[in-house]
């Protein structure tokens, strides 16, 4: 199942009346804090973190360890999510397993599908349930409203960044580390030393999503690129490159660029796929240019897609 996600966030409402399915049974969500029932007609996401019952139904979950619930959810309201031309069916505050909720459901420009989601947390960490169920199907609906309001949050659970991961890597051919993952980002650092903030020192940042035949290595790193350009002043390709790595399709490619705050930075991005899933990294460098290039290149030439 591909998810349609909206550019916020969107959650689920509680109800009283459930359609009850038979030996439910509780499960954590692999690369996650998240405990929730799993109905027999569901399993583990095939190409993302959460549950799936088929390509029309599924439960996406991310989570924010270190974010903060408060702050992601300053700008939810109704009139946000209207102004966006989304219809609102139900909006309200709740509680999840003791937590602060937001929950509600709503339906974008595909009214054959609604969007039941579901964001609670503290001032330590963010979770958001992402639902997709067909419109005109009230029973799927109910069953996975009972689904999202059974997710517990396991503070003390220790979390197998590489459960969930669609790639395998081996850090220990690089400088570079892992430090940290949430969800679907994994974060590598020098020594894999975990900090709050990484402005001082270079960070290559993994991710993966599904493949998709109207994409290409070349057009999926133009996008990533694409997002920091309004933070420089000047930016162009020092190097790039079409090949195979470890048998699957790549693109690599180096650029030089001025910073608007004056700075000369290097970026790397490096992407791969195959039929099944795009693996992308990305690293911005502030100094010793060549070298942390190099050790970027040694990490990502590890890179396997499961």
């Amino acid at each position: 199942m591909t998810f349609k996600l909206f550019a916020f966030f969107f959650l689920v409402y509680p109800i009283q009346l459930w359609a009850q399915e038979k030996s439910n049974s509780i499960v954590n969500i692999p690369g996650t804090h998240i405990f929730m029932e799993k109905p027999p007609s569901f399993h583990l996401g095939d190409n993302f973190i959460g549950l799936e019952r088929d390509d029309y139904t599924g439960i996406q979950i991310l989570e924010l360890d270190g974010g903060d619930f408060y702050a992601n959810t300053r700008n939810l309201n109704r009139a946000e999510y209207e102004s966006r031309g989304v219809t609102v069916i139900e909006m309200k505050d709740s509680i999840i397993d003791g937590y602060p909720a937001i929950i509600s459901a709503v339906q974008g420009v595909d009214i054959t599908s609604l969007s039941i989601q579901m964001v609670f947390g503290d001032s330590t960490f963010s979770v958001c349930l992402l639902g997709t169920v067909p419109a005109g199907d009230e029973e799927v609906q109910d069953l996975m409203r009972k689904i999202m309001l059974s997710a517990r949050y396991d503070k003390n659970f220790v979390v197998d960044p590489k459960a969930s991961a669609v790639f395998t890597f081996d850090d220990t051919q690089s400088q570079f580390k892992l430090a940290k993952s949430t969800s679907n980002l994994y974060f590598f650092t020098l020594d894999g030393i975990a900090k709050d903030s990484y402005l001082d020192g270079p960070l290559i940042t993994v991710s993966s999503m599904p493949s998709n035949t109207s994409v290409s290595p070349k057009s999926i790193s133009l996008g990533t690129i694409k997002g920091i350009r309004e933070d420089m002043v000047e930016l162009f390709i020092e190097e790039d490159s079409f090949s195979k790595i470890n048998d699957f399709r790549a693109y690599e490619v180096v650029y030089r660029g001025i910073s608007t705050k004056g700075d000369e930075v290097k970026v790397y991005s490096f992407t791969i796929m195959n039929e099944t899933h795009i693996v992308t990294a990305f690293a911005i460098a502030h100094s010793d240019f060549d070298n942390t290039i190099d050790e970027c290149k040694k990490l990502t030439r590890t890179v396997r897609i499961k």
